[in-house]
């Protein structure tokens, strides 16, 4: 997995990104038992995908909706978009404005209550397809 801000090939789309380090790593030794993720723009992304968690773990005054009108009034999100065009800056910018420190802590307890089976983020759809083909069902359990 792999971040596309900041990978020195910004300008390239996501799924050429993914085939040219798979090529590679099939060209050394890893034919077929690899699977390239490219998180676009990066990791941050994901945790938009449930402005209700973020909400939550920021303790937002005025819910979920008032916390999607800030972003939108800081130029984080333009007009259309579902999601901040920079999600880690939008992320620091609300940590800071309620006085939280970035810790994984905080990744880790929004990753306790997101919905998995909402996100439409086309990275996270191609990791869980991945992992659920490397780790396929066993006695009526599931990955996400």
């Amino acid at each position: 997995m792999l971040d596309r801000d900041g990978c020195g090939h910004e300008d390239d789309p996501r799924d050429v990104l993914e085939k040219a380090v798979e090529d590679r790593l099939a060209a050394n030794g890893w034919p077929g038992r690899s699977r390239v993720v490219v998180l676009d723009p990066e990791l941050e992304a994901w945790i938009w995908d449930s402005s209700y968690q973020v909400n939550r773990i920021l303790n937002w005054p005025g819910g979920a909706d008032s916390l999607k009108r800030w972003i939108c009034q800081q130029g984080f999100v333009g007009e259309g978009e579902f999601k901040p065009a920079r999600p880690k800056e939008a992320f620091d910018a609300a940590l800071r404005r309620r006085g939280i420190r970035h810790s994984s802590a905080l990744f880790r307890d929004l990753a306790r209550e997101f919905k998995f089976e909402r996100c439409r983020d086309t990275a996270f759809q191609r990791l869980v397809s991945t992992l659920r083909r490397w780790f396929p069902e066993t006695r009526g359990e599931t990955l996400v």
